[in-house]
């Protein structure tokens, strides 16, 4: 199941999320069996996941108390990722499927990615059988893989780009996934999604802060080499770059303003669950708009639709992962030799959630799986000594943050940097 989500998610959400279910009726199975379906015992969840599902009872709670009961609850439907962190807690437990699991995403993403960027030069979706949109002025055509929208598109390869980064940066087949993270990056630059390439920056940015000044300095020098030759190559990509500094005349900037608006007359439970559509009207900021389905932003759509409860609870469910995937040291001078992956994986949610500040990635199921299967990975990897376990590292590393004598248990199961 692990390895069938991992290679569908780039390509199919119909696919991904079958693979999904299956996986849910094996751990289901194992539960009523009162085995050990899962090769092992899995560790209580992290605090982040059940976050996660208290914010999905906030959402629940907010259905009845909405301006429109029956409306939300028919959106509620598609809140059922909220389970994912859940699950892939669960079925990442083990570490050898773990780290297959990471691979196969990654080389798939890498496919994805160079799909992406033969349709941007021949301009056809050969997936769903259709022209692509052509850029306005030329430069080639808008790259959306075979999920049907260019923000989707670029929202799932995100966080895979910077999975991809991490393996070949621990050096193993470090060509396949430099590879896989070059069509990725590529990709990206064609799906002309402004929101992820800001997102794409800031995780780039939080993996130096992970790694240390000159790791910092390094990036940030080749994010301005890079913007500055994609610009040359692709005046396209200068174009879109340089609207970024026109943010308060474009369209979403009024959208954000009416959430605001609709926010502060709903505070306490929101509007209810897909109350934004229902509300524009009402709180329209005056203005051009070309897309009024919701908020285009993340923490205002969890706002208008679940009030400050809701966006505390969002916020806190981030803080969490951040404190709990957060690096440990033995001494005050770090572990010179700790892996890239996990950090890279810290960097690609991060990157999501600044990318989703300015679009609603959490909303659309595409990316959200992949975001969620990415930081259970993530908080597998680099789970904290607790009770006597040790969290797991890559060969010739040891446990990453080991403190002390590592248990029984963290001797018997080090991981490789791949995951």
């Amino acid at each position: 199941m692990l390895l069938l989500f991992a290679v569908a998610a780039p390509w199919s959400i119909a696919a991904a999320q079958a693979a999904v279910v299956l996986g849910a009726l094996f751990v289901l199975a194992g539960i009523l069996l009162a085995r050990r379906r899962l090769a092992g015992t899995p560790p209580r969840p992290p605090v982040t996941v059940w976050l996660m599902l208290l914010f999905l009872g906030i959402q629940v709670l907010s259905i009845p108390l909405g301006i429109h009961p029956a409306h939300s609850l028919r959106s509620l439907a598609g809140s059922w990722v909220l389970l994912f962190p859940f699950l892939f807690w669960l079925l990442l437990a083990e570490a050898r499927y773990r780290k297959w699991a990471l691979r196969v995403l990654a080389a798939s993403g890498g496919l994805a990615g160079l799909y992406g960027l033969i349709q941007h030069f021949l301009g056809r979706n050969w997936v769903k059988g259709h022209e692509l949109e052509a850029l306005i002025g030329g430069g080639g055509y808008i790259a959306v893989g075979s999920l049907g929208h260019h923000l989707s598109y670029a929202g799932v390869l995100l966080p895979l780009f910077f999975l991809a980064l991490g393996l070949a940066l621990d050096r193993r087949r470090s060509w396949l996934w430099w590879a896989a993270a070059a069509c990725m990056l590529g990709g990206l630059g064609f799906s002309y999604a402004r929101t992820a390439w800001v997102g794409l920056a800031a995780g780039l940015l939080v993996l130096g802060l992970c790694r240390g000044r000159r790791a910092l300095a390094v990036i940030a020098v080749s994010l301005v080499v890079l913007a500055g030759l994609a610009m040359i190559v692709e005046p396209a990509i200068g174009r879109r770059l340089l609207s970024l500094m026109t943010i308060g005349e474009i369209p979403r900037t009024r959208l954000w303003l009416t959430s605001l608006h609709i926010v502060g007359d709903h505070p306490w439970i929101g509007g209810g669950l897909g109350s934004f559509k229902a509300l524009f009207a009402q709180y329209r900021v005056p203005g051009e708009y070309m897309s009024t389905a919701h908020p285009h932003s993340d923490l205002l759509n969890v706002l208008v639709e679940t009030g400050i409860p809701g966006g505390v609870a969002w916020v806190a469910i981030w803080v969490a992962f951040f404190w709990e995937t957060r690096p440990r040291f033995a001494h005050p001078g770090g572990h010179p030799g700790r892996p890239w992956l996990p950090d890279a994986l810290r960097a690609g949610v991060a990157a999501l959630l600044v990318a989703g500040l300015g679009q609603c990635f959490s909303t659309d199921e595409k990316v959200a799986q992949v975001w969620y299967f990415v930081a259970a990975g993530a908080l597998h990897l680099c789970r904290g000594v607790r009770r006597g376990e040790q969290p797991t590292g890559g060969a010739g590393h040891g446990p990453i943050g080991m403190v002390g004598k590592p248990s029984m248990e963290a001797a018997g199961n080090r991981e490789q940097p791949g995951g």
